[in-house]
């Protein structure tokens, strides 16, 4: 390279040369020096004009174009840059027709959108499964495709971004249930993805029927087990009888509770949609107040102490008997499962618009391994002291499906020996200000 320079340096040092000796023979330096620097520019030109038509045919390598100088290094230059762009078009055209060919061939349907809900491209069974039609489907918005009310609500309200799916009737075929998820990717690029959970969902709404089934019938025999149980209570009895009769008493109340649990579950899993939720105004600051005091008397001879920490008047919108439910629990979990004389915090506040409502202990904690089993029904980490304790082994499951219903996430983090964090989260939808927003309150039960 510096060699080429070289030799263009001293063509230009003769061209000068030539224009002073044609000023010296005719007298006309100035005239002289622009024809000089004109043939120079002219030889530079028909270079250019080599190069520009090298280009224009495709810039084979064959055809490489004969230029001197600098210009030859650059028509290399050009050539092995537009080489290696070609191979990388290649590969990426390979792994393109790849990843086709190997979408073609999923079951679920497959979508790439627009940061708009515009399609931008979809696998064969997205014609099987949505009822997508190539081509006069691609670019239309997915939402005027797919029309039912729970799909517009996700993606308006961009749920996916929360990690949430869907499920709706096929649009193409609605015997079929497609679960939906959406997952941002790229720049600003959405992939829609959705499954034929129809026999997953058929199973389970055979379970919460068959649930639902046996609970209602357990129902009567159990009132009327505990309805003589009280009546046969007398103190005139022996003890032995006595102690059978207490014994009866509690299993059956204990039963009723498992059932009236059941019953509140199935129902919040038969109605797991945010947009069939009731949205109304519950004060949450006074709710708490309620239950900090309901959770004293609970706690009993075991002296927990409870500590209320609110630190917004803000409200949430949503179903007043699912928040009631699921808060409720949590509190009473906490109270079940620490020793005697733990701390306990329970707090709420706004964080980033949105709410969030955690209760904190300094007990025993859990082992990481229990934690994504925590919220499953009848799940216990400790199944004796949980049965001596009366749960029914529900109430995290309540808890966390009358949250999902009501917008928010329950989250859970624990540490063996240094206590347990029940975290709900709601987004800024679901938060209700009053029109004078008070400071941070603090109560202590």
């Amino acid at each position: 390279m510096k060699d080429e320079w070289a030799v263009e340096f001293w063509r230009l040092a003769g061209v000068l040369l030539f224009g002073i000796a044609l000023a010296l023979i005719s007298g006309f330096t100035t005239a002289s020096l622009l024809i000089a620097l004109g043939i120079y520019i002219a030889w530079n030109m028909q270079q250019l004009q080599r190069i520009n038509n090298w280009l224009a045919k495709g810039s084979r390598r064959s055809q490489l174009p004969e230029v001197h100088g600098p210009w030859n290094n650059l028509v290399k230059e050009i050539f092995f840059t537009r080489s290696k762009l070609h191979k990388r078009s290649r590969r990426l055209s390979q792994v393109l027709k790849r990843f086709r060919r190997s979408s073609a061939v999923l079951p679920d349907a497959t979508i790439i959108l627009t940061e708009s809900g515009k399609i931008d491209w979809f696998n064969p069974a997205a014609q099987n499964l949505i009822g997508l039609k190539k081509p006069q489907d691609v670019h239309q918005n997915i939402r005027n495709l797919i029309r039912h009310p729970t799909f517009q609500t996700y993606l308006n309200h961009a749920h996916y971004e929360r990690g949430q799916e869907v499920n709706i009737p096929s649009p193409e075929h609605p015997s079929i249930t497609l679960n939906i998820r959406i997952t941002p990717f790229g720049r600003n690029e959405l992939l829609l993805s959705a499954r034929d959970v129809t026999s997953m969902q058929k199973i389970q709404d055979v379970r919460r029927d068959f649930v639902a089934n046996v609970s209602h019938e357990l129902r009567t025999p159990l009132t009327v087990i505990t309805g003589y149980t009280e009546t046969l209570g007398d103190e005139n009895l022996p003890d032995d009888i006595q102690i059978g009769i207490s014994a009866i008493s509690q299993q059956a109340k204990r039963m009723t509770q498992i059932v009236e649990d059941l019953l509140m579950l199935s129902s919040l899993e038969m109605e797991t949609s945010e947009a069939q939720t009731e949205r109304e105004i519950v004060q949450v600051p006074l709710m708490l107040e309620s239950m900090c005091e309901d959770a004293t008397l609970l706690s009993g001879d075991a002296k927990h102490h409870v500590h209320l920490d609110v630190q917004s008047s803000s409200c949430l919108l949503g179903n007043q008997s699912d928040i009631v439910s699921a808060f409720r629990n949590l509190i009473d979990n906490a109270i079940c499962h620490t020793p005697p004389g733990s701390t306990i915090l329970i707090r709420w506040d706004t964080v980033n618009g949105g709410a969030c409502f955690s209760v904190q202990d300094n007990g025993l904690g859990i082992d990481e391994k229990h934690i994504p089993r925590l919220t499953e029904r009848f799940y216990r980490v400790d199944k004796g002291r949980s049965r001596d304790m009366g749960g029914t082994g529900l109430g995290l499951s309540i808890a966390k499906h009358a949250i999902q219903r009501n917008g928010g996430e329950l989250t859970i983090t624990s540490q063996r020996g240094k206590g347990s964090t029940f975290k709900c989260t709601f987004p800024a939808e679901r938060v209700y200000k009053p029109e004078l927003e008070q400071p941070g309150l603090e109560a202590q039960a």
